[in-house]
This record gives C-alpha cells, sequence and structure tokens, in this order.
C-alpha cells in the first residue's frame, strides 16, 4: 500500500502542472538570492515557506483518493529501511522517493534559485546582440565552442586583475565573478576559481577533466560516459570529445542542467609556462 501512495503522489510530482508552479515559484522569490557563500536567514525562509506549498501541492493532488498522508509519513522510513535499494522500487516509486528528498535539500534550493536567477538576468537582456563573438553565443551551432579561443581567453582572464567581485574566499580556495569582456548582454559573466591542494599537479588535472569511469569516485553526480572521438593525445595536447550522463535531482533538471551532454576537453601540458596545464571544457 506505501507504495501505491508513494506512486500516486510521484504521478502529481512529475505532472506538468507541478512543473509549471516550480518554475513560476523560482521565478518570483529568486531575486534575493546571490552567488555569495553566505547562506542569509531569508535564503531559509524561503526554502521553508517552498517546503510549506509543495506540502499544500502534495495534499491537494492526493485529495479525493485512497492515500493517507499521515499513514504514509508513519510508515515511510521503515518503508525506506527495508527497501534500501531504489531497484527494489518500481520506478514510479523510486522517482517520488528521489524527488521528495531533493526537495528538501537546501543546498539544491539554492542553486537552482540561483541558476533561475541568471536565467532571469540573461532575458533581460535578449535581443541585444553579444560582443565578444562565438565564444558567449549558445545557440545550437554553437554547441561546441571555439576551443582555441577558449584556451585564448582562459589564459587572458587567469592573467587580468581588473573588475573581479570575489563571491568567496576560503583561504585554500577564491572564487571571483566580472563581467564578460565585451559582453552587452546583463547576464554574461565570467568566474574563475584559484585553489590550492595538496595534491601533485597531474592530480588536480584528473579531477577536473577526466570523465572516465574513474570520476565517480569523487564526483557523486557523475553516471556514466562515452569516448565519441579523440582528436589528439600527445605530450603537448589532450583533445577528446565525451558523452556524460549525470545524475542531477529535480530542481536541477528542472532549471534546464541536463542530465546528459556532449563536452570536448582539451588540456595544454605546459602551457603558457613549463609546469603549467591550461584546459578549456
Amino acid at each position: 500500500l506505501t507504495r501505491a501512495w508513494l506512486e500516486t503522489i510521484g504521478s502529481s510530482l512529475q505532472s506538468a502542472e507541478f512543473a509549471a508552479w516550480n518554475l513560476e515559484w523560482l521565478a518570483a522569490h529568486c531575486d534575493a538570492f546571490d552567488e555569495a557563500e553566505e547562506n542569509k536567514l531569508e535564503y531559509t525562509q524561503a526554502h521553508e515557506r517552498y517546503q510549506v506549498e509543495v506540502e499544500k501541492h502534495i495534499n491537494a493532488a492526493v485529495a479525493g483518493t485512497d492515500v493517507d498522508m499521515s499513514k504514509l509519513l508513519e510508515r515511510l522510513p521503515a518503508f525506506l529501511k527495508q527497501t534500501t535499494d531504489a531497484a527494489q522500487m518500481s520506478p514510479a516509486s523510486a522517482e517520488c522517493v528521489e524527488t521528495l528528498t531533493s526537495l528538501t535539500e537546501f543546498n539544491e534550493f539554492k542553486a537552482a534559485m540561483i541558476m533561475t536567477k541568471r536565467d532571469k538576468a540573461s532575458s533581460s537582456g535578449a535581443g541585444a546582440p553579444a560582443a565578444g563573438g562565438e565564444l558567449f553565443e549558445a545557440t545550437a551551432a554553437h554547441s561546441l565552442r571555439d576551443m582555441e579561443g577558449c584556451l585564448e581567453f582562459a589564459a587572458a582572464m587567469d592573467a587580468a586583475t581588473d573588475g573581479w567581485t570575489t563571491l568567496s574566499d576560503k583561504g585554500w580556495f577564491r572564487l571571483e565573478k566580472r563581467p564578460a569582456p565585451g559582453a552587452t548582454n546583463k547576464g554574461d559573466a565570467v568566474t574563475r576559481y584559484r585553489m590550492e591542494l595538496d595534491l601533485p599537479l597531474d592530480d588536480v588535472a584528473v579531477m577536473l577533466t577526466d570523465y572516465s569511469g574513474r570520476r565517480a569516485l569523487w564526483d557523486d553526480t557523475f553516471k556514466s560516459s562515452t569516448l565519441v572521438q579523440q582528436h589528439a593525445h600527445n605530450e603537448q595536447r589532450d583533445d577528446r570529445t565525451v558523452t556524460v550522463q549525470m545524475k542531477f535531482h529535480y530542481l536541477m533538471r528542472l532549471v534546464g542542467v541536463p542530465s546528459e551532454m556532449s563536452l570536448r576537453i582539451v588540456v595544454l601540458h605546459d602551457t603558457p609556462d613549463n609546469g603549467v596545464k591550461t584546459f578549456a571544457c
């Protein structure tokens, strides 16, 4: 009975109406969020209000059905303890549990809010052509962008000293953001981060650019990958295209983060100086 109830709730959570409500709610409340590391009180308050609204949606969806929410909540912990593997559940009940769990995750909620705010900023500048060339054009024709231009741009942004705003600074990790050079769209921006890690450079490069099966050892969003083409692999350059499958939860998928993507990854060794690696993805 618990499984059947979960499937009923899951159907409502996967509906187009629930998705539309989510997008509308996120857009209406995202302006207060920013990319700084600090989690403000108003963020947690917004998340609490969001969870209350989700609960209202579920209660409305199960009204008139045989779902008993009080009994479901009472039985759910034991059900999940007995059914530890998602493969033991039906696809609908497993999806329901995954969605309900993700909706209570504050970090995912905050990330969805920030992405929604970015989309709103980009939309407000729609119609103005991006100055700066193909690098910032998000069109199907440029799904695999100008990699040489990206590499040159990465080096230029690494050397740039003006216009950066610090979003997070933990000492060993620093995240900065600045408007994209020459861009006229309000949402066009560049972020860069610097890390000091107690790891050999080659190991750091692997963690950032390796999308083989071993990525699952340190990236819990990674599912699998397929090598599409190895363009180059030598002492100076590693250049490949891969198709990657990722495990993202409901809100991330809702705001447009794809579960599958094609990546072209170029790593230049000893560039621009000996002992330095430059990569574009």
